[in-house]
């Protein structure tokens, strides 16, 4: 049987931002409070929320949220009526960055993502800003997970394996190359040096167990810069190998393994190693 790999890079675009405290040029609240670890808010935005200084003037409103170096997050915004969501990022202590956008399914429906798969460069409070790009926006539900996954460190010129079993209790990512647009996912970081390759192998770990692997990569996260790339690659057999190569900037990557079909669960092998020919 063939299989069928399907990759795509895409680099995160940035919104320009004029206003990034707790209130906009017109004294209006924008603050929504705190997002907590592991939790969720919902809210509705609507005209009468802050507006921002660029040509489109969005609708947002922002939550703050408390990370921790090293750390692997997943923020999920949804839409709960028919509107086209955008999440952004932000660090006032790191403006060189500027803020950091989902990657969203650019479509106005109920049940519309933006998200944000994150390695955390800083220990601190930071900024998510809920954004409507296109109408003054709807109702919302705003959710922050700490993703597990094995914490062993993956960088180096050696090959690294790791053993996992995805489960139903897992993160489940929102990305619109996906089969019904959502994975349960285990994640890892992998750092990757300036146009390093490495080759990335996962692989059912019983045989016969069904279980079709897929990945999502998503970086560099460093300080003083936004840019992101996000590749997804999948295959229908049960092992995949894929090249991964770091971009111009050296840094932290975060790598989600997930089944190829949805509510994928079950055990794999996943091995990280240097570039084959």
């Amino acid at each position: 049987m063939k299989s069928w790999i399907a990759s795509v890079v895409v680099v995160a675009a940035t919104l320009l931002s004029g206003c990034s405290d707790a209130t906009d040029p017109h004294d209006v609240n924008c603050s929504r409070g705190t997002l907590a670890p592991a939790a969720t808010v919902t809210g509705t935005l609507a005209q009468g929320a802050c507006t921002t200084s660029d040509e489109f003037a969005p609708t947002y409103v922002d939550y703050t949220v408390t990370v921790s170096s090293g750390e692997r997050y997943l923020f999920t915004l949804q839409s709960e009526t028919a509107w086209r969501p955008v999440l952004e990022l932000h660090n006032d202590a790191d403006p060189a960055a500027g803020p950091r956008t989902g990657w969203s399914d650019d479509t106005s429906k109920v049940g519309a993502h933006s998200e944000i798969l994150f390695v955390s460069p800083y220990n601190g409070t930071l900024t998510l800003r809920v954004l409507a790009v296109q109408g003054p926006g709807g109702a919302y539900s705003l959710r922050s997970q700490q993703c597990g996954g094995n914490s062993l460190p993956i960088q180096g010129g050696g090959t690294v394996s790791a053993e996992g079993t995805i489960d139903a209790a897992d993160c489940v990512v929102h990305d619109r190359l996906m089969d019904n647009d959502s994975a349960h996912v285990d994640t890892y970081v992998v750092y990757l040096g300036r146009n390093e390759v490495k080759t990335v192998k996962v692989k059912e770990r019983f045989l016969g167990d069904g279980f079709a692997p897929a990945i999502v990569l998503a970086g560099p996260f460093i300080s003083g810069s936004p840019t992101s790339v996000r590749q997804y690659s999948m295959t229908s057999l049960d092992s995949l190998v894929v090249q991964i190569t770091g971009g111009n900037d050296a840094g932290n990557y975060i790598l989600a393994v997930a089944g190829a079909t949805p509510g994928t669960v079950g055990a794999y092998v996943l091995t990280v190693g240097p570039a084959t020919p």
